[in-house]
């Protein structure tokens, strides 16, 4: 299934930046341009999630969970 979500999104792309070198015949041309734009800041967004997960898992190990969470609720 994951294969077929990949070739739906490949030619869909393909099919944009088609549209958009043939002068944006079918209005998918700024879609795809739109999409390549919006390509920075989420890239932006998720370099920032993962610059900040080691911090997060610092402050969550010490004041939320601890290695004894996990042994004394554990269910038998």
């Amino acid at each position: 299934m994951n294969t077929l979500i990949m070739w739906v999104m490949a030619c869909g792309a393909v099919l944009g930046g088609l549209d958009r070198i043939l002068g944006n015949r079918f209005g998918l041309g700024k879609r795809f341009e739109e999409g390549f734009e919006l390509l920075g800041a989420t890239a932006l967004s998720m370099a920032g999630i993962i610059c900040l997960v080691p911090l997060l898992t610092l402050g969550l190990e010490k004041t939320i969970v601890t290695p004894n969470f996990f042994s004394t609720n554990s269910v038998s």
